[in-house]
């Protein structure tokens, strides 16, 4: 992840954790709705002026770009933990459902081995 990727991660991340929409963080933060919202599609670069408003929205430090909240860098990283474990877990969900239906005769096979009546 670049810094700006981090940044953008980190702030969507804490204004998701807060329930806050992209409008009401950039009405705290001092700054337009459409600025907030082209820093968090990535589209508008890290500026001092969104780096306060980010910082005024949330109450973190001036500097916080530099070196996001270490709770935010942690969340961070167990996110993609628990990401990188939910795709193993759906290739090994996928792989038992086409063993399964391996195992599953077919129609024709069903056909000619009809059940004992009970």
């Amino acid at each position: 992840m670049t810094a700006n990727t981090e940044a953008v991660a980190a702030v969507r991340a804490e204004r998701e954790a807060r329930g806050w929409s992209v409008r009401h963080a950039a009405q705290v933060g001092g700054i337009t709705n459409t600025h907030w919202a082209a820093f968090e599609a990535g589209t508008q670069r890290m500026t001092p002026r969104i780096a306060r408003a980010v910082a005024t929205a949330f109450d973190w430090p001036e500097d916080w770009p530099a070196e996001p909240p270490t709770e935010i860098r942690t969340v961070l990283r167990e996110v993609a933990e628990l990401r990188r474990e939910l795709a193993t877990v759906q290739q090994l969900v996928a792989a038992l459902a086409r063993q399964q239906l391996d195992s599953m005769p077919t129609d024709s096979e069903a056909a000619s081995n009809p059940s004992p009546p009970a």
